[in-house]
């Protein structure tokens, strides 16, 4: 369901990514066994790091490193796991959107993976790809901040537009929202992130979704 460019492969020969495509989701606000179960994973996550110490995380200093090797400066524009970490770290909770968004999100916490999730409905046309940007692309993020993409950033497309700046922000034109019924996730690998690690970040954010929204899921794994 998502293909990755050969240029960016070739750059980034290691690079994999995991997709999670699930069908017939329920969409509807999180409830209170939701809000438990959160509760116990971000007291997990809080335990094992502090807002000081996350900066010198292998994983979080990967994927900065793969977004200063692309021109991007994740300090302005964190990747998305890293983001909703330290939103966790100062004591906040997450951002409540639905069921799907909330599960990926919280699967995207514990295991340190920035991840996306579309409505596979609003997509123009599948696969998508994992490329470059020519420069100069208007990309709507999930705030609906329109933004101009500098060239050689890594992007999500669809046959029409960016679906996602690389790892970090989703589109507003393909949220998932409560009218959607097949979803796709994203799970965004980086040079250095084993593909065991991509699966395993995977299969959590499959088990939250199917736990919490139900639906048919299929886990694919493509790149190195």
């Amino acid at each position: 369901m998502i293909i990755i460019d050969p240029l960016v492969l070739r750059r980034f020969p290691d690079l994999a990514l995991g997709v999670v495509t699930v069908r017939d989701v329920t969409v509807r606000r999180s409830g209170p066994e939701f809000d438990s179960f959160e509760s116990g994973i971000l007291q997990a996550v809080r335990r094992e790091c502090t807002l000081e110490s996350l900066r010198e995380e292998p994983l979080i200093k990967i994927y900065r490193d793969l977004l200063w090797s692309v021109g991007v400066d994740p300090t302005k524009i964190r990747p998305s796991a890293e983001a909703l970490l330290r939103r966790v770290l100062r004591g906040s909770s997450l951002p409540r959107v639905n069921n799907v968004v909330d599960s990926v999100n919280l699967a995207s916490v514990r295991s340190r993976i920035p991840m996306g999730v579309y409505d596979m409905d609003k997509l123009a046309k599948l696969p998508l790809k994992l490329t470059f940007a020519s420069g100069g692309e208007e990309f709507v993020d999930i705030a609906g901040y329109r933004k101009a993409i500098s060239e050689g950033a890594l992007v999500i497309t669809d046959e029409k537009r960016i679906v996602n700046l690389y790892p970090c922000r989703d589109s507003e034109e393909v949220k998932v929202g409560i009218e959607t019924r097949n979803a796709l996730i994203s799970v965004f690998g980086a040079p250095r992130v084993d593909i065991g690690t991509i699966r395993a970040a995977a299969e959590r954010a499959r088990e939250y979704v199917k736990r919490f929204a139900g639906g048919r899921s299929r886990l694919a794994i493509t790149g190195s």
